[in-house]
Parts: structure tokens; sequence; C-alpha cells
């Protein structure tokens, strides 16, 4: 590790985030996966009962429709669907697989599901330290 970023900046930017999130954050409950090795080798054919969860009360702030401009600031370039991006607060680590359930009120009328997937971290401008996180999130599927 370098002292390219002191740890006091990185601690401000931290709590920066944090009281961002708490202040126009929305209230969500949040579905941290478990066992994730435990489907790993199932692949696609994972089933909901083979993974475990356990439950989190959260906020969580939600750019719905971002634009190819935001996209690439994060390092992100799409071509046809734009991903949905979630910020969480910085002490919490979500591991792919897991999803956020939100009240519909929130929700663009597009979205017919109130629960979202955890498909992929995004890491903004990691050099040494990681400032902030966010995650790209899609509508879940649970087959029936």
């Amino acid at each position: 590790m370098s002292n390219m970023i002191p740890q006091e900046t990185v601690d401000a930017f931290h709590s920066f985030n944090d009281v961002s999130i708490d202040n126009y954050g929305i209230a969500c409950k949040v579905y941290v996966l478990t066992n994730p090795a435990a489907i790993v080798g199932k692949g696609i054919y994972a089933a909901p009962e083979d993974m475990s969860f356990t439950e989190y009360d959260v906020k969580v702030f939600i750019n719905w429709t971002p634009t190819m401009k935001q996209l690439r600031l994060l390092g992100l370039f799409a071509e046809d669907a734009l991903p949905i991006i979630a910020w969480f607060q910085n002490a919490i680590f979500l591991p792919v697989g897991s999803y956020i359930k939100i009240d519909m009120q929130y929700i663009p009328k597009k979205y017919s599901v109130d629960e979202f997937e955890i498909v992929d971290a995004i890491i903004k401008n990691m050099h040494d330290s990681e400032l902030s996180r966010c995650y790209k999130v899609a509508p879940r599927r649970v087959g029936a």
C-alpha cells in the first residue's frame, strides 16, 4: 500500500458517503447470501432452496436510470441495457447473489418486482484504499 491517499482522507470519504446514504437513502431489507461456496458448483442450476440468507434492515440510494456519462465515471461501459446502480453505507459488503427488498412505492412503474439481486460490485477509482463501493442490481428472478 502506498501513502497516496492518507487514512484520514479515506475515513472522511467513508463518513461523507455514510451520511449521504443515511439522509437520502430509502429503507430496505437486504438478504445477504451466507453460503456462496455451496452454490458455485451448481452454476445456473442452483435453486433458491440451495441458498441461505441473513436479513438486515439498511438504507440504500438507487440510481434507477443512470446516464452513459455517469456510468463511464464509474468505469462501466454499456451499449444496450443500462444497469441499476445501488449505493450502501461503506460498512456493508454484499456478495453477488444477495438481494434487496424495497417497498413498491419507491420503485419505478416499469419494474413489477420489489426484489433486486446484486449482480456485480463496482469499486470506483481504487488505488490503494476503497473510497466507495456501489453495486449493479437487477430485478430478481425466482423460478416457479
